[in-house]
């Protein structure tokens, strides 16, 4: 009986202290506070408010202190734009200007630190935008006024109103900045600030100046001279490769055309019957230039050469002797002709299964000298056909100036 109460006593007593200790624990957790922290949003709060009372002074104050005493690798205090958006409505341009000249995609003035805890969520981000938004006009005089290039005073009229555009402000559009960054870049095509406003701050997209289409076709294809009298029409079943670069439109075409003699042609090996099948197989390459490009339609002339032979089918070259002996043989020409490319999509499309490239119904049309004489008298004339074919283009989307600067 006393070894019981001796064990009660021992657990009573450690239960006693353990809720003490809980006590204590719950007690320092409720009064702790880091300083830190503590700094960084009061801080922002009495600049948010000091920047809605419109004192740029004390902004100014406030910020270099936060940023020169507060923030550090482990702790932010300011998001990125923020700076920038708060240095140019305190007119800090100093701090600006050195970070976006002469920049490459290796030193793009975008820091990620993940490792750093963020500022509070707070209305410090919307209240500003909204502030320079309100402002613009004011702190453009303000900028005109100083003694800056004309290169930095727009430059920094650029950044403002990009900045306004990535944060959601409705009055600066994609369309305005468009044609804000190309009368700059044509004034200083190879000004300081040059690649920031065409690779970052211009939105305009285009395609890449590489790519590659591929195209299944099949149409109507006839004769002109001799070659008419010789061979009815045939029809072309074929496929055919395309290389972008730029404007220029480099072909590879690959078909068959299918149809039947016209009459009996004689040989010296003998004669090739009225009504027989023949192929005309043609291997093309050509090269083409764009003259009209537009959101659901591509025109480019082409020219170029093409490897021609009109002779039996090969499951019909053992039916009679002789058959072997029979067609044109290979024949090299020169071709030209035309081409429609009917865009079924745009590439222009936020979803990534349809984005960087399209499809396409391509209307072709192309005529060729191409005259086999030498091999047999009365073959004179020339080739042509008509394409209809279905297929796609594999062109990236990019940024319009991405391989300027």
């Amino acid at each position: 009986m006393k070894k019981q109460a001796q064990i009660l006593i021992i657990c009573l007593a450690s239960w006693v202290g353990l809720s003490a200790q809980n006590d204590s624990l719950e007690q320092s957790i409720l009064n702790y506070e880091n300083k830190q922290t503590s700094l960084i949003a009061n801080g922002r709060s009495m600049l948010l408010d000091s920047l809605m009372a419109g004192r740029t002074e004390q902004v100014a104050t406030l910020q270099h202190y936060l940023e020169t005493q507060v923030e550090n690798e482990s702790y932010m205090v300011f998001y990125q734009f923020e700076k920038w958006l708060l240095d140019l409505w305190t007119a800090k341009y100093f701090k600006v200007l050195p970070l976006f000249k002469n920049l490459t995609d290796e030193n793009l003035p975008f820091k990620n630190n993940y490792y750093s805890i963020p500022p509070p969520h707070d209305l410090l981000t919307e209240k500003l935008v909204e502030k320079v938004g309100a402002d613009k006009s004011m702190l453009f005089e303000k900028l005109d006024e100083t003694n800056l290039s004309a290169p930095d005073k727009e430059f920094l009229k650029l950044l403002t109103d990009w900045l306004l555009f990535v944060r959601g402000d409705a009055l600066v559009t994609t369309s305005f900045l468009n044609q804000a960054t190309n009368a700059y870049l044509t004034k200083y095509p190879q000004g300081e600030y040059a690649y920031f406003v065409g690779r970052i701050i211009n939105q305009e997209e285009t395609l890449a100046k590489r790519g590659m289409s591929f195209e299944f076709f099949s149409g109507y294809g006839g004769y002109s001279g001799g070659l008419k009298s010789n061979f009815g029409h045939h029809v072309p079943i074929g496929v055919a490769f395309d290389f972008f670069y730029k404007k220029w439109i480099f072909g590879f075409r690959d078909h068959i055309g299918i149809g039947k003699t016209d009459k009996d042609i004689a040989f010296k090996t003998g004669v090739w019957p009225d009504r027989s099948k023949f192929n005309h197989i043609i291997i093309e390459l050509s090269a083409g230039h764009y003259v009209f490009d537009s959101e659901k339609l591509m025109v480019f002339p082409f020219a170029g050469v093409h490897f021609a032979d009109i002779s039996p089918p090969e499951n019909d070259g053992n039916k009679k002797k002789g058959y072997d002996k029979f067609g044109t043989g290979f024949k090299t020409a020169p071709v030209a002709g035309i081409n429609f490319d009917f865009k079924l999509n745009s590439p222009y499309s936020e979803n990534p299964q349809l984005r960087d490239g399209y499809l396409i119904l391509r209307l072709r049309g192309g005529f060729s000298p191409i005259n086999f004489e030498k091999k047999l008298t009365g073959l004179d004339g020339y080739s042509y056909y008509i394409t209809l074919g279905f297929g796609g283009v594999m062109r990236k989307v990019v940024k319009r100036y991405r391989y300027q600067y």
